[in-house]
């Protein structure tokens, strides 16, 4: 659960990417924290399914957000890194939730 009365700018330049922050910051307050969370999730999934947790600096990993936050899309953390796919799922009010998988771009 998030915290609603949290001020996601104190820690944007931590972990935003300047497209993460332009899309949040075009959206009224209450969609901004919810957009907030969202990004951060992903984030935080893609790291942990790439074994690096959040010792990873988030600014390098953008996951700006496409029209639909449950198709999944494909991530990488450097040119050479593994490809990972993200999702976001249904989650209660106050909630963030996504999962994230490595996939293989081999076609295996």
């Amino acid at each position: 659960m998030h915290a609603t009365d949290f001020d996601w700018r104190t820690v944007a330049d931590l972990a935003l990417d300047p497209r993460e922050r332009t899309h949040i910051e075009r959206l009224d307050a209450h969609a901004q924290l919810e957009a907030f969370y969202e990004i951060w999730v992903m984030k935080e999934s893609i790291l942990k399914a790439a074994g690096v947790g959040l010792a990873e600096d988030l600014r390098h990993l953008s996951v700006s957000p496409g029209r639909d936050g449950s198709t999944p899309r494909q991530y990488r953390l450097s040119e050479n890194a593994a490809c990972f796919q993200a999702a976001t799922l249904p989650a209660p009010s106050g909630y963030a939730a996504c999962v994230a998988w490595e996939v293989r771009l081999d076609g295996k």
